[in-house]
């Protein structure tokens, strides 16, 4: 009855579902899954949520949100603050890593689980 609601009126709490769904431990950039894909995920949950630059960038480097093969490219890089050269430079990351994963890995990637 409520999907029903939701689908009449439009979603109750728009602000809630988009902060629950970011903050789901499956909701994570998947190891198969280019970070254009992950994107395009990321951005309609959180606008939402308005978050400002720094926000946005901070949820998108929690610990279980990008891969942790990208989360570890970008350590020894620099972090911008600004959002859109933050994407760009994971973006290139991403698309760096790629074609040697496949060259080391011609099997599927699995994430190790992380220890809490």
């Amino acid at each position: 009855m409520v999907e029903d609601l939701d689908n009449m009126y439009g979603e109750f709490d728009p602000y809630g579902t988009a902060d629950a769904t970011l903050h789901d431990p499956d909701f994570g950039m998947k190891t198969d899954e280019t970070f254009d894909t992950y994107l395009a995920r990321y951005t309609a949950t959180i606008a939402p949520l308005q978050l400002p630059e720094r926000e946005k960038i901070s949820q998108l480097n929690l610990t279980r949100t990008i891969t942790r093969r990208l989360r570890l490219q970008m350590i020894n890089g620099i972090k911008p603050t600004i959002f859109k050269d933050y994407v760009k430079s994971l973006r290139q990351c991403d698309l760096n890593m790629r074609p040697a994963d496949k060259q080391l890995f011609p099997f599927q990637i699995r994430e190790l689980p992380q220890s809490t």
